[in-house]
């Protein structure tokens, strides 16, 4: 019998897709001894027995559940398994690690500019900074006193601005991990989103106080608050022109700013029938992307506000991965983009069962689903990045970890 550490690894190969012929083995064969010897994992599928006897598998939680119960919900895994490896489909992202450091939901994931560094924020109300290669913890800023929900990185590596549920803004310096100052309550109630200018001058925060506010850094003074608009601000962008604004809210409606003459340029009402839950710019500045609860990832051009291609999750089930879009981004140089989705859970009374979201790779120009990784966590994607030499994907759970992707060579 293979010791904990390494069927770990191979619960991490499995449940991301990476697995060999005889990873499935190996479980197979843990799964058949009498002493559950599969029920010791450590880390992500660790499991846990409360006082109330229900049992945690990793992100997943069975209530009102004995040992055997357990034993034939991983049974269930297998069998999935086994039915995916029988589907032969071209592997865009492969896995490559597992980060593990926080204790509550990941909300927000970046990483530099250099592709060198990725920052992650939590409900644990911790930043984290993290190098990818080789992927390990570097440092844990300061912990704050409410959580975290948002971040962004300027363009020079050294500025980070994140936001938090109280609505407070704070301001790092991330080569050294100091706080340089913190912005108290710049909005009456939590912080969605935050974005950072390209040109590092600006900074906007989007709230569900239903108002954006533009910053500008250097020196710190707050150049601009909207009016109060229609529905609660989930997500902000500003294009690399430094001057156009991207609002995504609460009711679907998606705004396109004027940094500069502070003027609204565009409003697509009714761009989704739900919450826009995401956002994400092309490379070429001329595109943007929004993900929604209505499940469907919408293409726009940013100059006319036209809509290119509607990439629709409609005919999966929600076990298949067609539940809402909470991240989505795209692939530098590339007409592809990444999406990762809630997950759904389900049972009643005392028994439920959570299951996590998926990751689609998209074509954006045929509109094609190119490769899905089914419950690549085991709880609901919150975020996700690319790096900016395309050859890095970072997903974060509502669990509190971070998977990494790399680009396969093909």
């Amino acid at each position: 019998m293979a010791n904990r550490e390494h069927l770990s690894e191979i619960l991490d190969r499995i449940l991301s897709g990476s697995q060999t012929e005889e990873d499935i083995a190996q479980l197979r064969r843990s799964l058949s001894a009498d002493n559950l010897q599969i029920a010791s994992q450590l880390g992500r599928y660790n499991v846990n027995i409360g006082e109330g006897k229900e049992i945690h598998i990793g992100d997943r939680i069975y209530q009102g559940a004995d040992a055997e119960t357990i034993k034939e919900a991983l049974q269930a895994i297998l069998q999935e398994i086994q039915l995916s490896v029988k589907q032969s489909k071209p592997v865009f992202w492969q896995y490559r690690h597992t980060l593990r450091g926080h204790t509550d939901s990941i909300n927000a994931v970046a990483i530099t500019s250099d592709s060198k560094t990725l920052i992650s924020t939590s409900d644990d109300k911790t930043i984290k900074v993290w190098n990818l290669n080789p992927p390990k913890l570097l440092s844990t800023l300061p912990k704050q006193k409410d959580e975290l929900l948002c971040v962004a990185i300027a363009n020079n590596n050294q500025t980070l601005v994140s936001g938090d549920k109280e609505g407070n803004v704070q301001i790092w310096n991330l080569q050294t991990g100091d706080l340089i100052t913190t912005l108290p309550k710049i909005h009456k109630r939590l912080i969605h989103s935050i974005a950072i200018s390209p040109d590092g001058k600006t900074f906007a925060t989007g709230s569900a106080n239903k108002t954006i506010q533009i910053w500008n850094i250097n020196p710190l003074e707050r150049l601009y608050l909207t009016p109060k608009q229609e529905a609660q601000i989930n997500v902000v962008k500003i294009a690399f022109d430094s001057q156009t604004l991207i609002s995504g809210d609460d009711q679907g409606t998606i705004k396109i700013w004027n940094l500069l003459t502070r003027e609204l340029l565009n409003t697509l009402l009714n761009g989704h029938e739900r919450s826009i839950n995401c956002l994400a710019l092309s490379q070429d500045g001329k595109m943007f992307a929004t993900g929604s609860s209505d499940k469907i990832i919408k293409i726009w051009n940013l100059q006319t506000g036209a809509l290119l291609q509607t990439l629709n999750q409609e005919g999966g089930s929600e076990e298949e991965g067609n539940t809402p879009i909470n991240a989505i981004a795209f692939c530098p140089n590339s007409q592809i983009i990444v999406s990762g989705s809630e997950g759904n859970k389900f049972g009643f009374g005392k028994t439920r069962i959570y299951f996590g979201g998926s990751i689609r790779i998209w074509n954006i120009k045929t509109g094609t689903l190119l490769q899905t990784r089914s419950k690549a966590h085991t709880s609901p994607i919150n975020s996700l990045a690319i790096s900016s030499d395309g050859q890095v994907l970072v997903t974060a759970s509502k669990a509190g970890s971070m998977i990494i992707w790399q680009r396969a060579q093909t």
